[in-house]
């Protein structure tokens, strides 16, 4: 009994030390590539650009590619992506379901990449709009094929309830008009030219 009450001391006080030395929260930031030190990059009061090149000096070849790959978001993504998270090949989700709409799934995989990842980088989450959120109105698709400017003129509001729904990100209604007008002069030289 003599040896338990100091070993169990020794034991909370060592849980307790190494809980503290591996946190990556610290007052005012975060210690994303988990080295112990403010780096550029985790420093919110440098410059975007500077925080930017710093990030990019840091990142590997592969890092770089992980940040331009998204992946569909379906069920277990914490299971099926974890690897991949882990090593900074996936950088955002999208899904057109409401599985993406889970915040407890979403934080999960947000501990997973910023906690367990070299570089401590966040995901972007998207939910696929085009018919609707959680409604069948607004409708983008639909409105990008009005013609009808005044239909975007309110736009950026009703984008406020799906950043609610913790969207990082949307796709508002465009035409690519260049595309669209070439596309029209090929149609409509085909149709003039001469039948021979």
């Amino acid at each position: 009994m003599k040896f338990t009450a100091p070993f169990i001391c020794l034991f909370v006080a060592f849980v307790v030390s190494a809980s503290e030395s591996s946190s990556i929260y610290h007052a005012g930031w975060i210690d994303l590539n988990k080295n112990g030190k403010k780096d550029a990059y985790e420093d919110s009061s440098r410059p975007v650009a500077k925080r930017v090149n710093d990030l990019l000096k840091r990142m590997t070849l592969d890092e770089k590619i992980g940040q331009l790959w998204q992946v569909n978001y379906g069920a277990d993504p914490d299971k099926r992506f974890a690897d991949k998270l882990k090593r900074g090949e996936v950088s955002s989700f999208l899904d057109g379901s409401a599985l993406i709409e889970s915040p407890v799934m979403r934080n999960k995989l947000q501990h997973i990449a910023v906690e367990q990842s070299r570089l401590g980088i966040p995901l972007i989450l998207g939910h696929d709009v085009i018919h609707g959120f959680r409604t069948v109105f607004p409708i983008s698709l639909a409105e990008a094929c009005a013609w009808e400017p005044g239909l975007l003129s309110d736009f950026d509001s009703r984008t406020n309830s799906l950043m609610a729904g913790g969207n990082d990100f949307i796709a508002k209604p465009f035409l690519f008009i260049e595309l669209t007008v070439k596309a029209l002069i090929h149609v409509l030289r085909a149709k003039l030219r001469p039948v021979k």
